[in-house]
């Protein structure tokens, strides 16, 4: 929990998330996301398929504060997305 909090602490544009395989459930995984106010500057989100994408963007979106965009869901399961450029590019988005 505390690497959590030290990468929050040096996160002052906001944090970078990429989700895989989770559905927004855990409420101690949000509220240590929820630590330190930090906004979401970007989201990207595996869970199966566009729905289960888009219903844990918008338990992170209520959590976390910030408006959901269907750009935050990928669209199929993790084989799906190991398979394409989903990753790298989700990845070379963020700045640093």
């Amino acid at each position: 929990m505390e690497h959590v909090r030290e990468v929050q602490r040096n996160a002052p544009e906001g944090l970078n998330i990429l989700v895989i395989g989770y559905s927004g459930i855990d409420q101690e995984v949000l509220s240590l996301l929820a630590w330190g106010g930090r906004q979401v500057a970007s989201l990207l989100v595996v869970n199966g398929n566009r729905e289960g994408g888009w219903a844990t963007v918008e338990t992170f979106s209520r959590e976390l504060g910030f408006a959901p965009t269907e750009e935050m869901v990928f669209p199929g399961g993790f084989t799906d997305f190991a398979q394409t450029d989903a990753m790298e590019t989700f990845l070379r988005a963020i700045p640093g």
